[in-house]
């Protein structure tokens, strides 16, 4: 008798130091999991935060590069922004400029602005929009102003500014980048007509402007556009006029 209830004890005992291992286990796993969540939507964080940055430093190398131009007494009117990585529909309106024979009026061209063609990486854009205009490239316009900077009108093509864009973003990217620029949580809906058409000849045309309300008198930006693009589209002004 003695030692049945000394091998029921022994036996306890055991089942007690398998329920503790398990509820360790268990605890362990819950919290481990729990801090990988935390590093991953950390990190996640900290890539967007990254991917603002190279979008704005790029924003003002293009910026750069049009300053050099201009201090080559390159005309506004003569820039040329043509090359072959970009797509044809947008390349065939850059190359219409009639400067483009002179490289010294290329942006990507050591003998102009000597700027390096980066293409935009699919990771920041809406797969969605794989197939629109502008999609992977930054998006060069004349025709288009911002309410606010300089002259800007709806109608007058003299008052429109030089204004580099990248369409079709994720939309968390484009939230960062207003949060970087202390432009606001909301997304601007930039509503009215607004066509980004590509630089060709001259300042000679009027396409819309941005003036969403949170975006009026500011060098860059992004927004919504709920008509052409239909998409997240970053701008930033090269020349305001």
């Amino acid at each position: 008798m003695q030692r049945n209830k000394k091998n029921s004890q022994t036996g306890s005992v055991f089942f007690y130091i398998l329920l503790g291992v398990a509820l360790f286990g268990s605890l362990a796993f819950v919290i481990s999991r729990g801090i990988r969540g935390q590093t991953s939507t950390a990190l996640s964080e900290r890539n967007t935060d990254l991917i603002v940055s190279e979008i704005l430093s790029q924003a003002h190398e293009i910026e750069a590069a049009i300053s050099r131009l201009r201090g080559k007494s390159i005309s506004e009117n003569d820039l040329c922004f043509e090359n072959d990585l970009f797509s044809t529909n947008h390349n065939n309106a850059y190359s219409l400029v009639s400067s483009c024979a002179d490289n010294a009026s290329r942006l990507y061209h050591r003998d102009g602005g000597n700027l390096v063609y980066r293409s935009i990486p699919v990771e920041w854009l809406d797969s969605e929009h794989s197939g629109a205009r502008g999609y992977g490239e930054w998006v060069y316009t004349n025709v288009n102003g911002v309410e606010g900077l300089g002259n800007s009108t709806m109608s007058d093509p003299d008052s429109m500014e030089l204004i580099a864009f990248i369409p079709h973003l994720k939309k968390k990217i484009c939230q960062e980048i207003n949060n970087k620029l202390t432009i606001g949580a909301i997304i601007p809906d930039n509503g009215n007509v607004f066509d980004p058409a590509a630089v060709n000849s001259g300042f000679t045309g009027a396409s819309g402007q941005i003036n969403a309300a949170d975006l009026q008198g500011k060098y860059s930006g992004c927004f919504k556009s709920s008509n052409t693009w239909n998409s997240y589209i970053f701008y930033h002004v090269l020349i305001e006029r």
